[in-house]
């Protein structure tokens, strides 16, 4: 049987596979001991280690079982702002580019708040051309990509807010009036 087990000293993100949202949290199974991890942020790279699998020890120590040092998409040439004009209102980010060759994938995408900026971090798949390129065969084909992914702007006060897609892209979302219903709390 699995069992959640929350850790506060961690930061965990949520993840954006395509256009979907995926609320990922710690899973530890009692079975084998085992926690797995789906994603930790670095300063100013949310979701840098990926699928970390921790195994607590017979000396209740955790011992790194696996981790993955998660690879940026470099193949990202436009980041455009979609944002709606009804309330509460709701911005999203329409990501496109092209890959080079057929083994690059569009992995997780992950967001951490630094002040009053957004900063988003866009991987690849962590396929086995991310693992051990210099092993991997791919096809020589361009691919064009795209993916929208949701900002998390309803709870914010009025104000501008920031945004920077893999240190490469930025732009601001203006809000005009508290984007949160008055009868509501925005969730922590």
């Amino acid at each position: 049987m699995k069992h959640l087990l929350m850790i506060p000293a961690l930061t965990l993100s949520f993840s954006a596979l395509g256009s979907t949202v995926i609320a990922e949290v710690p899973i530890y199974s009692e079975e084998d001991s085992i926690l797995t991890i789906p994603a930790i942020d670095l300063p100013g790279k949310p979701g840098a280690f990926q699928d970390v699998e921790l195994e607590l020890g017979s000396n209740n120590l955790w011992q790194l079982n696996d981790v993955i040092e998660a690879k940026r998409n470099e193949s990202i040439q436009k980041v455009e702002l979609v944002q709606t004009s009804t309330f509460p209102v709701q911005a999203f980010l329409k990501i496109s580019g092209e890959y080079m060759h057929g083994c690059a994938r569009t992995g997780q995408t992950h967001a951490a708040w630094d002040g009053s900026k957004l900063v988003i971090s866009s991987y690849y798949e962590n396929n086995e051309w991310v693992r051990n390129p210099e092993k991997t065969l791919c096809l020589a084909a361009i691919t064009s990509f795209s993916f929208v992914y949701p900002l998390p702007v309803y709870g914010l006060p009025a104000g501008e807010y920031r945004y920077e897609v893999n240190g490469e892209f930025s732009g601001s979302v203006k809000l005009t009036q508290s984007n949160v219903y008055e009868s509501s709390s925005p969730a922590n």
